[in-house]
């Protein structure tokens, strides 16, 4: 919901195995993903995107463990950033604008 009150387009996975599924029928620029879902988990799932996609999106993972081995562990796995959760529009709007390299508010392009 706050992906698309920021204007988005916003393709939703119920899980691991569905987000590595439509990431090989459609181009995405951003995949937004939370570590434990059913059927498979997103650090099975960042690694089969990564093999899968060219170019692969930018993978954000997005958890309530606020854990550095679990930072560390996602970014190994290949995710491009790691935030906690609860996420914020302001929050989520930065790290949209920080993984697709877009200028944010408030700073120079």
């Amino acid at each position: 919901m706050l992906l698309g009150a920021l204007g988005n387009a916003v393709d939703t996975a119920d899980d691991g195995a569905q987000a590595c599924a439509a990431t090989e029928t459609e181009a995405y620029d951003l995949v937004l993903m939370d570590l434990e879902m059913p059927v498979m988990n997103g650090l099975q799932a960042i690694e089969i995107i990564r093999a899968r996609s060219c170019p692969p999106p930018r993978l954000v993972v997005v958890t309530a463990d606020h854990g550095a081995e679990s930072r560390a562990e996602c970014l190994a796995a290949g995710a491009d950033d790691v935030q906690t959760k609860p996420v914020d529009l302001a929050k989520l709007t930065a790290i949209i604008a920080t993984a697709l390299e877009l200028p944010q508010a408030g700073h120079e392009p």
